[in-house]
C-alpha cells in the first residue's frame, strides 16, 4: 500500500485547519464550536486540570492543544507523523507548555515519557500503522491514566492523489478491535452534533 504522508503538509494556517478539522458549509464556525465542545466535556467531566499532563496524538495543527493551553494551563505534547504541521502547530499554540514531538515508529523503544490523558480525535482512522500506534499509547499512558478517542468507523488511508484530490483507501482494519485488545472502554459519549459518532474513553487492560 502506497501511503501518502504529503497530505497532511499544510500550505497555510488555514489550510492546516482544513487538514485537521474537515470545514462543513452548514456549520461555519465548526472549527471553534467543536474544539471548544470537547475541551468542556474535559472540564465537566474532571478529565484535565492544570496538572495534568497530556499527550494530544495526532496533534495536526494544535487545535485542542491551544485550548487546553489556554483555557486549563496543563502540559501538553503533540505527537504528529508531519514536520511541517508540527512547525504550524508550534507557531498556533505559542507556549512553552507545548512540546511538538515528530512521530514515527522509530520513536517507541526510546521514549519513556508518560501521560496521564492521551487524546486522539479522528487521527487512527489514517494511521498507516494503527497497531503499532496503539500500542505506543498503552505504553506512554499511566497506569491509571485515560485514553480518550473518537474515530470514523470506516478506515481512510490516504493512498493516491488525483486531480487535486485525496483518494482514500478502507483496508477494512477495525480500529475498535485494536484497541480492545490494549483497553478497556470505561465510558462513551454522543460526539459534538453527530448522532452517528460516539467519544468513547479507555482504561488500560
Amino acid at each position: 500500500m502506497n501511503y501518502i504522508s504529503q497530505i497532511f503538509t499544510p500550505m497555510s494556517l488555514e489550510h492546516a485547519k482544513n487538514i485537521c478539522l474537515t470545514p462543513d458549509q452548514n456549520d461555519p464556525n465548526k472549527f471553534v464550536s467543536e474544539t471548544n465542545f470537547f475541551i468542556d466535556f474535559l472540564k465537566d467531566n474532571n478529565y484535565v486540570s492544570q496538572k495534568t499532563k497530556v499527550a494530544d496524538f495526532g496533534c495536526g495543527m494544535g487545535r485542542v492543544s491551544k485550548q487546553l493551553i489556554d483555557q486549563i494551563g496543563c502540559d501538553v505534547t503533540g505527537f504528529d507523523i508531519s514536520y511541517p504541521m508540527l512547525l504550524t502547530a508550534k507557531n498556533y499554540v505559542d507556549s512553552d507548555k507545548f512540546i511538538a514531538k515528530k512521530y514515527s515508529k522509530s520513536i517507541k523503544e526510546n521514549y519513556n515519557k508518560k501521560f496521564d490523558v492521551i487524546i486522539s480525535l479522528f487521527v487512527l482512522q489514517h494511521s498507516e500503522h494503527p497497531e503499532f500506534d496503539i500500542n505506543f499509547i498503552k505504553k506512554i499512558l499511566k497506569d491509571d491514566g485515560v485514553f480518550i478517542l473518537v474515530n470514523e468507523d470506516n478506515r481512510f488511508v490516504p493512498v493516491d492523489i488525483k486531480n487535486n484530490m485525496v483518494v482514500w483507501y478502507d483496508d477494512k482494519i477495525v480500529i475498535k478491535e485494536l484497541v480492545l485488545k490494549n483497553f478497556t472502554c470505561v465510558r462513551e459519549y454522543q460526539y459534538y452534533t453527530r448522532k452517528d459518532k460516539r467519544l468513547t474513553v479507555w482504561n488500560k487492560n
